[in-house]
């Protein structure tokens, strides 16, 4: 029987990962299901690498004040705007 906050959800999966995932569970895990949730949540979360360049950003941004803190915000924002263009389409030069 299902909680109210879930829903079946059938699955097919190459033999080789239900496998993997099996071994998972067995090395400590709760159950197959269980351990899909939180793989999949994980990968909606924040990357572990991204976490721990924030924590050694943290200080450096701290020390800023509030103006330069939003221009590191913005400026953050145009790389990761730019990153995500194609290489086909590159970023005009400002005229």
């Amino acid at each position: 029987m299902t909680s109210p906050t879930s829903s079946p959800f059938p699955l097919r999966m190459p033999k080789r990962l239900r496998e993997q995932l099996q071994a998972a569970v067995d090395r400590g895990g709760k159950s197959l299901n269980d351990e899909v949730v939180k793989r999949l949540e994980r990968s909606f979360g924040p990357d572990d690498a991204l976490l721990q360049l924030a924590e050694v950003l943290r200080p450096f941004f701290e020390a800023l004040d509030e103006d330069d803190q939003a221009i590191l915000i913005a400026a953050a924002r145009i790389l990761a705007k730019n990153r995500r263009r194609p290489a086909s389409n590159p970023p005009s030069s400002p005229k």
